[in-house]
């Protein structure tokens, strides 16, 4: 039980943390996720930030994804399944907004998926 929700945030945190340098996944090789991260640029997002609640029209969104063992990457209501053997990873999706296309990508490189992307202008 939680005697408030900044005790509960202050908790999820520290479960966070714990999580992060102690839990060892075997489709990461054995490591825990802050080794998984280690040496990897990553850019935490500023606190005001606010996502968009509209598609631009043109230009590209990218997002990371993990794809869990239903195989699915979801992106802004729309699924796209990827092969059996590429579960249980963090992939980066590029959407390319005027051409409609999407591109999912391993963090080795490797492409995994290249299809055409259904746009709705609204983001859910």
């Amino acid at each position: 039980m939680f005697a408030s929700l900044e005790h509960l945030r202050d908790e999820n945190e520290a479960f966070i943390d714990f999580h992060n340098t102690h839990h060892r996944y075997a489709a990461h090789g054995g490591a825990t996720p802050n080794e998984l991260w280690r040496d990897r640029l990553r850019v935490p997002l500023a606190a005001r930030y606010r996502p968009p609640t509209r598609l631009p029209s043109r230009g590209r969104i990218e997002v990371v994804r993990y794809v869990r063992s239903n195989r699915r990457v979801e992106l802004f209501g729309k699924r796209i399944t990827v092969a059996e053997d590429q579960t249980h990873q963090y992939v980066r999706a590029i959407i390319k907004v005027r051409t409609k296309r999407v591109i999912v990508i391993t963090l080795a490189g490797e492409i995994i998926y290249d299809g055409d992307y259904a746009l709705s202008r609204v983001l859910r």
